[in-house]
C-alpha cells in the first residue's frame, strides 16, 4: 500500500486536519505575496510528504492547460536519481496539456516520471493540481487519502485567495500606472512642445516614415519655427526654408496638403517622398506638419494624410486650451505664491522667507551659468518651495510635522504645464548630498540642481534669521557651518557658487551694509512698506531710530545678521581703531565723554563701550560731544543702535555740547527729532 511505500521512503508526520484548516485560516493569503502563500502551502504538505520535488499548477480553461505557479526542490533527496531525472526536475514544464486524469486523486505520469497528483477543487470546480514525487505508485492508504482530500480543500481555497490577491494588486498597479500616464499626457497636452513631440512620434510610427517635423508660426521672429523634430540632421534644419513666399512649401489657401515648391531641396537631401499638412486657423497658416522618407520609394498613402489631418485638429484644440490653461496656470501660481507669503507671515521670524530663498537662488543660478529661462523657473520654485507646509499638521508649540511637505508642495504643481525642474526642485529641496535628507533619501547627482540650490539657500536664510530657539548666526559662524556641511548636506559646486555671491557682495559693500535690509529680508510688504528706511538713501538701516526690524524678528541690532556681518567685515578690513573716551558712572546714569573722530574705524570700539554699559544696567547715558571733531554715518549708526538698546532696557541716551557741524548730520538724516540735545552736561544731568 502507498502508506507503506511512503513510510519506507520518508518519515511521515500526519497532522490533524483541524490543525491544517486552522493554520490555513490564520495565514491571510490575500494580504501576503504569492511567493509567501505558496511557501506556506509547501511547508504544510512537506510536513506530511517528504519528496524531492513539489509543483503547484493552476488550470486555464481558455487554453485547456495547467500553468506552473510555483515549485520547491529538495536536492538533498535526489542522491539516488539519474542526472536526466534531476535535470527534468529542475526544468519543469511551464505549461501542461490538460488530461482528465488530473482531476482524480492518485498518481499521474508527467515530464519527470510518476508523481502523486492532488487535484484542487473550489466550489466543485477543478482549478489545478499539486504534484509531488517522483516515486512508484501503489494503492493509497485510507487514512492518508482522507488527509489528502482535506488538505486539497484548504489548498484550493488558498490558491484562489493567492490568485485573487495577485490580480487585485496587479489591477491597482495598472490603475496607478494609468494615472501616471494620464498625468503625463495631460502635462504634454498643456505644454505645446511636448505635445507636438508626442504626436510626431505617433505619426512617424503609424506611417513608417523615416523623419518628420512640426513647425509653428512664431510672432516674435515673424517666421515658421520648428517646434518638434525627429531624426533630422543639423544641415537639413539649417537649410530648411519654410517662408510662405519662397520656402519649401506653397499653400494655395485651400486643400488638405501643402504643395512642394523647392524641388532642388528634395534632390539635394535625397528625399524620395514627402507630405505636409497645413495647420490653418481663420484662413491663416499657423503651422506645418511634415513627414519625410529618404529610403522608401513609395509615395505616402491617403491614410497618412488622414493621420496628419487628425493630429492637426488636435493641435488646434490644444493651442486654444493652452491659452486658457496658461491664464489659469498664471493665476494658480500667483495664488500659491500668495499662499506661501501668507504662510511666511505666520511669524515675524519667517516674514519674507520664501522671497529671500528665491532671490538668493537666482544669484547662485547665475554663477552656475543658468540661462534666463531657467533663472525664471528657479525663482518660481524658490517662491513656492515651502507651499506644501500649508498642507501639513500643526503640532503643539508651533512645530510642524513637515516631513512630507516637499512632496505635498510638488503635488500641488506637477499637473501644471510648467518645467519639471520647478516640480523636482520643490520635491527635493530637503534632500542631502550624502543621502541623509528627506523625504526620498536621494544623494549626489540623484538630486536635481534646483533642489541642491534651494536646499542651501533655505539653510542660509534660516540660520541668518532669528527664531524662538536661537539668534541669527554671524557671517563667520555661517561660513563655518556651511563648510562643515559641504559634501554631506550640500553639493560642493553649489557651495562654491554661494560663497562667490556673498563674497562679491561683501567686497562691493565697502564700509556700508552688505545689502539693503529690505532686499536681504525678502521685502515682506506688510513690514517694509511702513519702514522709513525702505528705499531711502541710508546705507545702514541702523542709522534710523524708526526702523521696524522687530516685525521681521530682529528685536535688537545685535540679533541682526546684517549688523553683525558689517562689524565682522570692518574688523576684517582692519579699519578698526580705538577712540579716546572717559566714563563717569553716577547712581542712575553714566556720562561718556568722547574725543576725536567717531567714524567707521572707531564706531566698532564705541559700540562695545555703549553695549557694556547698557548690559550692566546703565541704560541712561549722557554723551559729551565737546571734543568730537567729526562724525560720519557709521558713527551715527552706532549711536542710534545704542539709543535703541537703551530704550529697550527702559533708559535713554541724551547728547550734550554737540557742535553745529556734528548736529548737521543729525538734521540731514532726520534723526534729531528722536534725541534730546543739551548745551552742557550739567543741563543734561538735571533732566535725570
Amino acid at each position: 500500500m502507498i502508506g507503506k511505500i511512503l513510510s519506507r521512503s520518508s518519515k511521515i508526520e500526519i497532522k490533524n486536519l483541524p490543525d491544517v484548516w486552522k493554520a490555513f485560516g490564520m495565514f491571510e493569503f490575500f494580504n501576503k505575496s504569492a511567493s509567501e502563500g505558496f511557501e506556506f502551502i509547501f511547508d504544510v504538505f512537506e510536513s506530511v510528504v517528504k519528496k524531492a520535488a513539489y509543483y503547484i499548477y493552476s488550470f486555464s480553461e481558455a487554453s485547456q492547460s495547467l500553468v506552473l505557479e510555483s515549485m520547491r526542490l529538495r536536492t538533498e533527496r535526489m542522491g539516488n536519481f539519474d542526472e536526466e531525472v534531476i535535470e527534468a526536475l529542475r526544468e519543469p514544464e511551464l505549461k501542461l496539456i490538460f488530461r482528465e486524469e488530473y482531476k482524480n486523486l492518485g498518481f499521474a505520469l508527467i515530464w519527470a516520471g510518476k508523481f502523486l497528483n492532488i487535484p484542487l477543487y473550489h466550489s466543485e470546480k477543478y482549478i489545478g493540481s499539486l504534484f509531488s514525487g517522483p516515486y512508484e505508485p501503489e494503492t493509497i492508504d485510507k487514512e492518508l487519502l482522507n488527509w489528502f482530500r482535506g488538505f486539497a480543500n484548504a489548498c484550493a481555497i488558498a490558491l484562489r485567495q493567492i490568485k485573487f490577491g495577485e490580480e487585485t494588486r496587479s489591477k491597482i498597479r495598472l490603475l496607478e500606472s494609468q494615472v501616471q500616464v494620464s498625468k503625463k499626457m495631460l502635462g504634454s497636452t498643456l505644454e505645446v512642445n511636448r505635445f507636438l513631440e508626442l504626436l510626431l512620434e505617433l505619426a512617424i510610427t503609424a506611417t513608417g516614415s523615416d523623419v518628420g517635423f512640426v513647425a509653428m508660426w512664431d510672432d516674435k521672429i515673424k517666421r515658421m519655427k520648428i517646434k518638434a523634430s525627429k531624426n533630422l540632421s543639423e544641415e537639413f534644419v539649417s537649410s530648411l526654408d519654410l517662408s510662405p513666399d519662397t520656402g519649401l512649401f506653397e499653400w494655395t489657401g485651400y486643400g488638405d496638403e501643402m504643395i512642394v515648391r523647392d524641388f532642388e531641396f528634395l534632390l539635394r537631401f535625397g528625399i524620395n517622398s514627402i507630405i505636409a499638412v497645413p495647420l490653418v486657423e481663420d484662413k491663416k497658416l499657423l503651422g506645418i506638419f511634415t513627414l519625410v522618407n529618404f529610403k522608401k520609394l513609395k509615395q505616402f498613402e491617403e491614410f497618412a494624410v488622414k493621420i496628419l489631418l487628425n493630429f492637426v485638429e488636435q493641435i488646434k484644440i490644444v493651442i486654444h486650451n493652452i491659452e486658457t490653461f496658461a491664464q489659469f496656470t498664471e493665476r494658480y501660481l500667483k495664488t500659491l505664491i500668495a499662499l506661501a507669503e501668507a504662510y511666511d507671515m505666520r511669524s515675524e521670524y519667517t516674514a519674507g522667507h520664501s522671497n529671500r530663498v528665491a532671490d538668493l537662488a537666482v544669484e547662485i543660478g547665475k554663477k552656475l551659468g543658468l540661462d534666463s529661462e531657467k533663472l525664471r523657473e528657479l525663482k518660481i520654485a524658490g517662491l513656492i518651495h515651502d507651499v506644501g507646509m500649508c498642507g501639513v499638521v500643526e503640532i503643539g508649540e508651533g512645530y510642524q510635522a513637515d516631513y512630507n511637505h516637499p512632496i505635498i508642495g510638488a503635488s500641488m504643481v506637477e499637473i501644471l504645464p510648467i518645467s519639471s525642474d520647478i516640480v523636482e526642485g520643490i520635491r527635493t529641496h530637503q534632500e542631502w548630498y550624502d543621502g541623509w535628507g528627506f523625504p526620498q533619501g536621494l544623494k549626489g547627482e540623484e538630486i536635481p540642481l534646483f533642489g541642491k540650490i534651494l536646499g542651501l539657500c533655505e539653510f542660509f536664510v534660516e540660520i541668518s534669521s532669528n527664531s524662538k530657539l536661537r539668534k541669527a548666526l554671524s557671517y563667520a559662524q555661517i561660513e563655518s557651518e556651511i563648510k562643515q556641511r559641504t559634501g554631506s548636506q550640500f553639493d560642493p559646486k553649489v557651495v562654491s557658487a554661494f560663497f562667490e555671491v556673498l563674497n562679491a557682495k561683501r567686497e562691493k559693500a565697502g564700509t556700508a551694509w552688505i545689502e539693503e535690509c529690505w532686499k536681504f529680508k525678502g521685502e515682506p510688504r506688510d513690514v517694509c512698506s511702513r519702514c522709513p528706511v525702505y528705499e531711502s538713501d541710508l546705507r545702514r538701516c541702523w542709522q534710523s531710530p524708526e526702523i521696524m526690524c522687530r516685525f521681521h524678528g530682529d528685536y535688537s541690532c545685535d540679533d541682526c545678521f546684517i549688523f553683525l556681518e558689517w562689524i565682522e567685515r570692518i574688523k576684517t578690513k582692519k579699519l578698526e581703531k580705538k577712540m579716546e573716551y572717559s566714563v563717569v558712572e553716577k547712581n542712575n546714569y553714566a556720562i561718556v565723554k568722547l574725543k576725536g573722530e567717531l567714524d567707521v574705524a572707531s564706531s566698532i570700539h564705541m559700540r562695545d563701550v555703549f553695549k557694556g554699559l547698557i548690559d550692566k544696567g546703565k541704560a541712561n547715558i549722557i554723551i559729551d560731544f565737546s571734543d568730537v571733531t567729526f562724525i560720519d554715518s557709521s558713527g551715527l549708526g552706532i549711536i542710534v543702535v545704542a539709543y535703541r538698546s537703551a530704550k529697550e532696557k527702559g533708559g535713554t541716551i541724551k547728547f550734550a555740547n554737540v557742535n553745529p557741524r556734528v548736529k548737521k548730520l543729525f538734521e540731514i538724516t532726520r534723526t534729531e527729532k528722536h534725541f534730546e540735545f543739551y548745551g552742557s552736561v550739567e543741563d543734561a544731568e538735571k533732566s535725570f
